[in-house]
């Protein structure tokens, strides 16, 4: 259905003008937060297509005062978040070592 595995996107700010693919991510804020896009089914024509969503992330093993913070292995290029994701009604899955698994 889609890729298993996606590409970071260095420009983060333009991910839906790049035409991001399901899987693909951007870190900003200083590796504080990042851009995943997930697979969801279109309201108009039923196919999967790309969604972003927008993770407050940390370090594994940084405090984050953040209430919502996922945490992350510090790899750009190989990513990996916890816990899971849920985009409450549209997608719940994971993102591990660069690979978007849907639940």
């Amino acid at each position: 259905m889609y890729p298993n595995r996606g590409t970071m996107l260095k420009e983060n700010s333009l991910m839906r003008e790049l035409k991001a693919e399901i899987g693909d991510w951007s870190f900003f804020n200083d590796d504080k937060d990042m851009f995943l896009a997930y697979p969801v089914k279109s309201n108009f024509s039923g196919d999967i297509i790309a969604n972003i969503v927008h993770l407050q992330i940390h370090k594994t093993g940084e405090v984050d005062s953040r209430p919502l913070s996922w945490e992350w292995n510090g790899d750009k290029e190989s990513p990996t978040i916890t816990p899971s994701i849920n985009v409450i009604g549209e997608w719940h899955g994971f993102l591990t070592d660069g690979k978007i698994v849907t639940v």
